[in-house]
């Protein structure tokens, strides 16, 4: 998954820019900020390798 928009904090700090590949460990790295993320949701391009 590549994010479509940065992920960001409440004060503005980015987290991850967009384009930033998502990986799982980014995702349990995230809970760490929980209730201090800007936005509950986020965009993401998901590649289908077929």
């Amino acid at each position: 998954m590549v994010l479509v928009n940065n992920v960001s904090l409440d004060n503005d700090v980015v987290l991850a820019p967009r384009g930033y590949e998502v990986t799982q460990g980014f995702i349990e790295r995230l809970r760490n900020f929980e209730g201090k993320i800007k936005s509950d949701k986020t965009k993401v391009i998901v590649n289908w390798d077929c």
